[in-house]
């Protein structure tokens, strides 16, 4: 089966509430956010946890007609221009300017090496031209910039909304099953671990 085509900006409804795409992550992970509120969206899975939504479930809940594509003719530009609105974004996160102005102009730069050393010396050079967006922050760490190169957006398309951090925003994946999960809330009834609850 062909995989949907998914961009950034595509708009979906879902449970009602219209949501767009910011984008997609590793392991075909979805960012999609509330147009109203900007909130990333959870799903329920049937173990009743809440979830990032995956581009598998997204084709699973289109197939069903549980959720729909809207048409970008039908979605007002003034509305999701308003939820991207500059003065938002940076009051929930005042370092997303810092992301896109170091992204777009390494995107600027083109021709740079992605070492430790070569990012070290490309933000030497964004910091020493001193755009006043940068302000009073320090230059992040290669590990940082490649992170960011990876996951916020694309050459030629860095919109601010895809520089806002999740961080805190969304939900922590579980790292353990859920079966160990459980045991470690279960109390102990092992008279031999007794001594260490005491």
């Amino acid at each position: 089966m062909a995989l949907m085509k998914l961009s950034p900006g595509d708009v979906w409804e879902i449970d009602g509430e219209r949501h767009y795409l910011d984008r997609v992550l590793e392991g075909e992970f979805l960012v999609l956010r509330a147009i109203e509120s900007g909130q990333p969206y959870q799903r329920l899975t049937d173990g009743g946890e809440l979830a990032s939504p995956t581009r598998q479930w997204l084709e699973d809940e289109f197939a069903t007609g549980a959720v729909r594509k809207i048409d970008p003719t039908s979605t007002s530009k003034a509305h999701l221009l308003r939820e991207a609105d500059a003065d938002l974004i940076l009051n929930k996160d005042p370092r997303a300017i810092v992301r896109q102005v170091v992204l777009r102009s390494l995107d600027r730069m083109g021709d740079y090496s992605r070492s430790d050393i070569g990012l070290q010396s490309a933000l030497a050079v964004i910091w020493n031209s001193k755009p006043r967006q940068l302000g009073t922050h320090k230059p992040p760490s290669p590990s940082t910039v490649r992170r960011w190169l990876r996951q916020r957006g694309a050459v030629g398309e860095r919109p601010l909304r895809t520089m806002v951090s999740a961080s805190g925003r969304v939900a922590r994946r579980k790292r353990l099953p859920a079966s160990v999960r459980r045991r470690m809330a279960a109390p102990c009834s092992s008279p031999r671990f007794a001594a260490f609850v005491l």
